[in-house]
This record gives structure tokens, sequence and C-alpha cells, in this order.
């Protein structure tokens, strides 16, 4: 700690108040060179003054940020003016915590430089804190992104254009999704090849060496014959990809295959190269379209219109409508909610609770469309109860309409609750 030039009352009145901060403080000479540091410095760096004189100072930062460092701080040596920099700082234990560096000229009467002044603040906890928030973000951000991902490959394929139109958009979500590019391919089994479909992103031409991929050939071929899914996020050393150059030309990083099957049967390869590391949840949201657009290339085939509705309807239906439905439980549980909003809360459950049953109706609607017949099940009910709940559920949600409801006679019988609350909800809803 020492320091060649003698203290006036002032300058050592000055050194104390540097000693007794809790940052870590040093001075230096107009060219850089670090005389002094204050007790901070030591007793979190454990070093010595002899170790630290000068430009000792670079053994305790992390070697991969030190040439940045050292080529701000030459950079503020030389403009003369106030700098900041951002560095991790290694401590005694050997662990190294962020700190934010502010440098400020000192200048004599006739405006010379005499002497530089930095104070280290460690900032480590609140870096920490903003890269966690940072990281939920962005993991929101893409779970957004897989939703609406997932949301237009249904839309694709449920849209009634020609296949190759639907792949086409599929191929184009997942460009949505993050891919360079991607590709789908059929597998023509008379063949025994895979016949190019769909491509969108940087290629999308459908000719090419990779138009007909024989089974059991390239990446594409391989992932077919071995009926798995194969996934990098190490393109330039992965072994089944033919040509490293051509990937570091790309900027490529990730690669995703999977086979399209149904059951046992192989009916096509969906695959798209990355930019950037794909994620376990984008990995995740691809196997799920992955096996939509199977069924959705088998339905072009053989018109299988149930399996394709009963897989959009699972993914896409149950899952929010579970969430919604837990969600308004759980309010309507809270002792400390007002009356009213439990109320709204308890209305949003069996709303729920009916859309969930609309869709096991709709299942039994492609259960008759593929021969199997629609189920009626009659209970014990009040046809009168069926119908104010209806329009209980149509007040909530139209709040300026006025609803009248008249009855008479004997409301008591068997009736398929679910199918006539959809009557009812149809009618109401038609008047509306």
């Amino acid at each position: 700690m020492s320091d060649p030039l003698p203290l006036t009352s002032e300058q050592a009145l000055r050194r104390v108040l540097f000693e007794s901060m809790p940052q870590l403080g040093w001075t230096a000479r107009p060219d850089g060179f670090i005389d002094y540091y204050n007790r901070g410095w030591y007793e979190y760096t454990g070093t010595t003054y002899e170790q630290m004189e000068g430009w000792g100072w670079q053994s305790v930062h992390d070697p991969r940020h030190l040439p940045q460092v050292v080529r701000e701080w030459k950079r503020i040596i030389e403009a003369g003016e106030p700098g900041e920099l951002l560095f991790p700082l290694r401590r005694w234990d050997g662990a190294f915590r962020w700190f934010l560096t502010r440098v400020h000229p000192l200048r004599d009467e006739t405006g010379t430089l005499v002497r530089w002044v930095g104070i280290n603040t460690d900032i480590h906890d609140l870096r920490v804190a903003q890269e966690e928030l940072q990281a939920q973000r962005q993991g929101l951000a893409d779970k957004a992104r897989q939703s609406d991902f997932t949301a237009s490959v249904g839309v694709a394929l449920t849209s009634g254009q020609p296949l190759p139109v639907q792949l086409n958009r599929c191929c184009e979500a997942m460009v949505e999704l993050g891919a360079a590019f991607g590709r789908i391919w059929t597998h023509n089994e008379a063949d025994g090849v895979l016949e190019l479909q769909a491509s969108a992103g940087s290629y999308t031409h459908l000719d090419g060496p990779h138009s007909r991929v024989p089974v059991g050939t390239l990446k594409i071929g391989l992932i077919a014959a071995e009926r798995r899914p194969h996934l990098t996020n190490a393109v330039g050393t992965d072994p089944r990809v033919s040509d490293h150059a051509w990937a570091l030309r790309e900027g490529l990083t990730a690669f995703a295959g999977y086979p399209l099957m149904l059951g046992d049967r192989l009916v096509g390869v969906m695959a798209l190269f990355a930019r950037q590391a794909l994620s376990d949840d984008t990995l995740q949201a691809l196997g799920t379209v992955a096996s939509q657009i199977a069924l959705a290339i088998d339905r072009d085939r053989t018109e299988c219109f149930r399996e394709v509705f009963i897989g959009m309807l699972g993914h896409d239906l149950r899952s929010p409508l579970g969430a919604i439905l837990m969600g308004a439980q759980v309010l309507s549980l809270d002792s400390g909610l007002p009356e009213r909003p439990k109320k709204i809360a308890q209305r949003i459950a069996s709303s729920a609770a009916r859309m969930s049953r609309m869709v096991d109706q709709l299942l039994d609607y492609a259960s008759a469309r593929a021969g199997g017949g629609i189920p009626v099940v009659p209970v014990s009910a009040d046809i009168f109860a069926i119908a104010r709940d209806a329009i209980q559920e149509f007040e909530q949600a139209n709040a300026g309409r006025k609803f009248d409801m008249a009855v008479s006679g004997e409301g008591n019988g068997d009736w398929d609750v679910d199918r006539v609350a959809q009557v009812f909800s149809n009618l109401i809803g038609n008047a509306v």
C-alpha cells in the first residue's frame, strides 16, 4: 500500500476515507501504472502490493476477459476521460465475482492529468439475478415461440389444402421456430426411397441430390432405416454430416431429424438445420409435431380423419383447457377472494369442464366419421337447470345483453346433459 508521494493533511483524510470504503479502490499514474490499492483490494484478492504493483493486477483477472479489459483500460488512458469497465475478479479463494469499475482522472490547476482513481464495486449478485431474470424471460419467449410453432403446424395440417401445401407450411413454421431451413420427405414404400415434398428457409428447391434419398443412405435415409431421431448441436463434428465445410460456410450449428412413424410403419422423415443450439423444449416440440405430420401424411393416403383429429385435439385443446380449469378451481377455493370474483372463477371452471366434455364430443364425431357412431348417455337431470347454466355462460360474456328465461311444466327427466347443453348453447349463440 505504498505511495511514493508525501501526503498533505487533506490527502491523508482522503486516504482514510479510501481505506474505509467497502469497495475496492486504487490509484494509478498518468500512464496507467497502479501504485496504490486500498485495504479492501488486498482482503478480497489475498495478494500483496509487490504482486499487484504496476500491471500486476492482471494476475487476478479471468484470462478469458483480460484482453478486453487491457484494451479498454489503455483506451481510457489515451482518451484521458472517465470510463467504466465490467469484468470478473478472482477472490482469495479462487472464486470469480463480477465488478463494475469506474475510473476518473485527477488533474492539477493547469489541467494536467496527474493521477487516475479507480473504484471497483461488487455487482456479482445483481448480475446473477439479472441473468436469471433474463433466462426466465428467454424461457417464456421460447415457450411462446414453441406454442406458436405447434399451433401453426396444427392450422396447416387441418387447413384442407393439398398435402404439399400443408407440408410446406409446416416447413415454414420450422423456420419461424429458428431453423435455417426445414424439409419433409414422404416414404415411397414401393421404391424404398424418401421423396422430398416440402422445403423452406435458405433452401426451397425440391430437386437435386436430396430429392430422392434411398432408405439407408445419407443421414436422412439412415434416420428412416433406423426408425429413430438423429439430434446434434455439433454439426461441425457430426460424422453423419458429409460436408463439414459446407456446414461451416452456412454457419450451421444444430441438426434435428425425425422419422415420421405411425406405430411401426414409416411414412416419411422431417429434418432441419439451425444456426443456434436447439434446446430440449424445442426438440420436444419438434418431436410432437413429427407425430402430427405423420398422421397428416397418412390421412392424405388413407383419409384417416379420426386419428389426425384426435392428435390435434389432444395436444392443442386438452392441455390449455386443463390449465384453465385448474387455475379457476384454485381461484374459487381462495378464501381471501371477494364473492363476485369467486363466482366468476366458479363459472370459468364450470365452462372449462363443459368445454372439455365438448372436446370429447368432437372426438365422438370423429369416431362417427370413421363408422363408430355417436354415443348418447342419458342421465337423470333437470333440463331447466341445464338451460340456466347455458344462459349464465352467455351473461358473463355479454354484460350488455339481457337474457330472460321462462319455463313451464316438469324439467326432470333422462337427458344427455352435455349434448342438450350444446343445443342450448348453439341456439343462444345464434340469437346473440
